[in-house]
């Protein structure tokens, strides 16, 4: 933190896209503090560093953060401030506020934004945690696997067009997607990269004509990749993302869901391009589910009943 100016630093308990159980390689806060639950936020300055999380953990984080110094701040208790007003009330003139960007939502990055007094700025570039965490464990290597249409009941290319014109409709040329759950609606693909959720890590850049998927390809089969090739799909390296979406011309206009993309992918786009800050379409969609999917849905609680 001393090297880089950084006096305040934010780890909470996410991944590069909103997830809410992460995988290993993701669990910066359980390292650092020691505590396992599902949800908290480190805050650590030079001289103390806090935790907050909600009722569900407080046992749990009071016998595991004992003999720290980690203070618990327990979420919702009466006189325990958020961690927004936290560090409102005790950032000083000319400290500055640190995160990694990509695992802060972009609407969360601009409350600090707000926050901050003259002279004060945000520093999101770097990622501290990993600089220290020696036995960090590696990305997801899990094969990925289709899901049938007799499962799903619509096809990517069909999905795809109505997104399209969704965007068409709000004005948009380009589409961020960071969301996993979207992601994988939109590709019929399932994996095995988050906890709990049959996810793949991934990003997707939609434009009129094509489909970047910014994934880990080698957990694609040949047969996967081709036919989602077929569908105008080009794979690309996961975190070459971040630095694609500075080349996006100036002319364009960027539909994006500014509570799930992250701040480092936002903050890496022009400032200048057009922005349209809307709920993702494909949010919608799968609210919506088709014939086969209700079907499927009375078949696994009759499964489930028994």
């Amino acid at each position: 933190m001393k090297i880089h100016h950084i006096d305040w630093y934010i780890i909470p308990t996410t991944d590069y896209h909103g997830s809410e159980y992460v995988h290993p390689h993701f669990r910066f806060r359980e390292f650092l503090s020691g505590f396992t639950g599902s949800a908290g936020t480190l805050l650590v300055n030079l001289d103390a560093a806090y935790l907050w999380t909600d009722g569900r953990y407080f046992l749990q984080a009071e016998i595991q953060l004992k003999g720290s110094e980690v203070k618990l701040m327990k979420t919702g208790e009466k006189n325990v401030p958020t961690i927004v007003d936290f560090v409102k009330s005790n950032i000083k003139q000319g400290q500055n506020v640190g995160f990694d960007g990509r695992v802060i939502p972009t609407v969360q990055g601009e409350v600090f934004e707000l926050l901050l007094k003259k002279d004060c700025k945000i520093i999101y570039e770097y990622d501290l945690v990993n600089e220290i965490w020696q036995d960090r464990a590696p990305l997801s290597d899990k094969k990925v696997f289709v899901l049938d249409l007799k499962y799903c009941g619509e096809d990517t290319r069909s999905k795809l067009s109505k997104i399209r014109e969704e965007m068409k409709q709000k004005g948009a040329t380009y589409h961020i997607l960071t969301t996993l759950d979207d992601i994988s609606y939109i590709l019929n693909v399932r994996g095995e990269d988050v906890a709990y959720c049959p996810v793949v890590l991934s990003y997707a850049v939609i434009t009129m004509n094509k489909v970047s998927l910014y994934t880990d390809k080698s957990k694609f089969s040949d047969e996967i990749v081709e036919n989602l090739q077929d569908c105008g799909i080009e794979f690309e390296e996961y975190n070459q993302i971040y630095e694609d979406v500075k080349k996006i011309s100036s002319d364009e206009v960027i539909l994006i869901d500014k509570t799930k993309i992250n701040y480092a992918l936002f903050c890496n786009i022009d400032k200048n391009i057009k922005k349209i800050d809307s709920l993702n379409p494909s949010s919608v969609l799968k609210s919506m589910k088709n014939n086969t999917e209700i079907e499927n849905q009375r078949k696994a609680q009759l499964f489930d009943a028994v």
